[in-house]
């Protein structure tokens, strides 16, 4: 079963998410940076769909334990997305900065149902 972290599960796009992602992918919703220690996480991606300021938090972090980061957050700097490709680049991992109303956000969602259900 693949596992995703959901960043901004409470918001619309990520309600959506939720809804829409195939049964056989689990999804971990809550995460509490005090509580528990992020890099200690096994997942198999993270979606973000949260703000610039949880997004300058967490995608460092999954990119730096090499979990492949997909965003939909708006409002991010162009400082802060040449950042997170820098950090991609360095750590040989996979950083997709998609739009939520993009058509290929739809795509990606039937992709990742698609992959899920190969499994």
């Amino acid at each position: 079963m693949k596992k995703i972290i959901l960043i901004g599960s409470t918001g619309k796009m990520g309600q959506m998410i939720k809804k829409y992602l195939p049964k056989s992918i689990h999804i971990i919703d809550e995460i509490n940076s005090e509580q528990q220690k992020i890099s200690n996480i096994f997942c198999d991606a993270a979606i973000d769909f949260s703000n610039p300021i949880a997004t300058n938090k967490y995608a460092p972090i999954f990119i730096s334990n090499k979990i492949p980061y997909i965003c939909g957050t708006t409002g991010l700097t162009k400082n802060t997305i040449d950042l997170l490709k820098k950090l991609t680049q360095y750590h040989q991992t996979h950083f997709t900065l998609l739009p939520s109303f993009a058509p290929e956000f739809y795509n990606c969602l039937l992709y990742t149902s698609d992959a899920a259900d190969d499994k």
